[in-house]
């Protein structure tokens, strides 16, 4: 990537991005601290343990949901679960104890429906539960962090089995987000428990992955929603890399040349017939620069260190 280019994703995400935004970027890119990262991310947890103030950018509710709550498990991991985030971890540990239902987390909760949310998360009893979304990789975050609470671990251990054994069955169609929770889970299973997935479980989901990734280039447009490679991997070190390889090398190429001249990726969605709320567009860009951003610098190290160190 350019230095200019690199110089404009960097100037729009520290003047227009969220604290949090801004911390991840330093951190993943100039020697920030994960302690910084934390900081910013408390203020977006509650003090039942759960997290909401619009941490998931298209749900602006500040009440604690599970969603918002699996948002927070994410960039835990990404600062690999520094000591100093004990005390967040085991107030999240209690939160999804609490709000368990019959080996299920619910997707949307009442709440969401008071503040401006996407569509798609407005809560209804028919819309409260999308399969295993994100229950399954609430539970593989469990079994990551909660080896001392055997009380919520044995129950993680429940669900995971629940849920593999419905991928595993013939005729279970994931959605394309509930697959990706399935491959994020199976990739931290695979380091830690890889007794908890079931025999063939690879072979299927780098199927399913193949199947499911947007495959044509010219289908990469900047306004155009499809199904990225990015929806299921930021690193050729992922087990599901062989299986999307020529596409996943492709979409580098795809990120460098559909960067905005301001420094932002387009959002490539809308809220129906509404536009996006103003908030959740802003904040959807600072999010959006860092994954592509972390997808470019896993795929593309020596291109992008030179041009940081250009910057």
């Amino acid at each position: 990537m350019s230095t200019k280019k690199l110089r404009s994703i960097r100037t729009w995400l520290i003047r227009n991005s969220r604290p949090l935004d801004v911390a991840r970027w330093y951190f993943q890119f100039e020697d920030g601290k994960a302690q910084n990262v934390l900081k910013a991310l408390a203020a977006y947890q509650n003090s039942d343990g759960g997290f909401g103030h619009g941490l998931e950018p298209d749900l602006r509710t500040p009440y604690s949901s599970p969603i918002a709550t699996w948002s927070a498990t994410l960039i835990l991991r990404e600062i690999k679960f520094p000591t100093m985030a004990n005390q967040m971890i085991d107030k999240i540990l209690n939160y999804l104890d609490e709000t368990l239902i019959e080996n299920r987390w619910p997707t949307t909760i009442p709440e969401i429906n008071e503040a401006p949310h996407a569509p798609w998360w407005h809560f209804s009893k028919e819309n409260e539960f999308w399969g295993w979304n994100p229950s399954v990789e609430l539970a593989a975050f469990i079994i990551e962090t909660g080896k001392h609470y055997p009380n919520i671990y044995s129950k993680a251990e429940t669900i995971i089995n629940a849920a593999m054994e419905d991928f595993m069955s013939s005729d279970y169609k994931p959605e394309v987000h509930e697959l990706a929770n399935f491959a994020r889970s199976g990739e931290v299973l695979l380091a830690i428990r890889p007794d908890l997935l079931p025999e063939g479980f690879l072979n299927k989901i780098r199927q399913l992955i193949k199947e499911t990734v947007t495959s044509d280039p010219t289908s990469y447009q900047s306004d155009n929603y499809i199904t990225t490679p990015s929806f299921f991997l930021n690193s050729p070190k992922s087990p599901y890399y062989p299986a999307i390889k020529e596409i996943a090398d492709y979409y580098c190429s795809h990120l460098e040349a559909s960067v905005h001249s301001k420094g932002y990726w387009s959002i490539p969605w809308t809220w129906g017939k509404d536009p996006i709320h103003s908030d959740s567009l802003r904040d959807w860009k600072g999010y959006q620069i860092l994954e592509n951003m972390i997808y470019l610098q896993h795929f593309k190290p020596n291109s992008l260190v030179k041009s940081l160190s250009n910057s």
